[in-house]
């Protein structure tokens, strides 16, 4: 049996309000949703420690209670004396369900860091083995920050 087209008007008015209704929900839904996994670099600023030779960064990650992670970075790369020199730390995080921060002391080798601006970036390592699928993510943010 074919429809005839003046009937095709009343059904795709239905199915459009039907949608309109429903986006919203489906967007709340989203919304309250805690993130499966987050890493930031929590300010816009870094401390010089030691005259130059080291960074505090402060590093604000998330993951869910369950979730494993085995490694996390972030480095610090700027400019000193018209050449680029970059530090990095290393630490272990603790999936707890909650925020957390840690506050990274970045050495440097060499050259010293002196204040102005400079490239932070971070990278964290997460895998949920908890329920199928079992999955591994890998994490990165990048932020210009200002070294005082």
């Amino acid at each position: 049996m074919k429809i005839k087209s003046w009937m095709k008007i009343p059904a795709v008015l239905i199915v459009g309000a039907g949608l309109t209704l429903a986006m919203p929900a489906l967007a709340a839904v989203g919304q309250s949703s805690p993130p499966s996994s987050v890493i930031q670099i929590e300010s816009t600023k870094a401390t010089v420690l030691a005259g130059g030779l080291a960074v505090e960064l402060p590093i604000r990650y998330f993951c869910a209670t369950g979730a494993f992670s085995q490694s996390a970075s972030a480095s610090i790369s700027a400019v000193s004396h018209k050449s680029i020199i970059t530090a990095s730390a290393n630490f272990t995080p603790s999936c707890t369900g909650k925020f957390e921060t840690v506050k990274l002391i970045l050495d440097v080798v060499g050259q010293k860091f002196l204040p102005g601006p400079a490239l932070a970036s971070a990278q964290m390592d997460v895998c949920d083995f908890d329920a199928p699928p079992f999955s591994c993510i890998t994490l990165t943010t990048a932020k210009t920050v200002e070294l005082t």
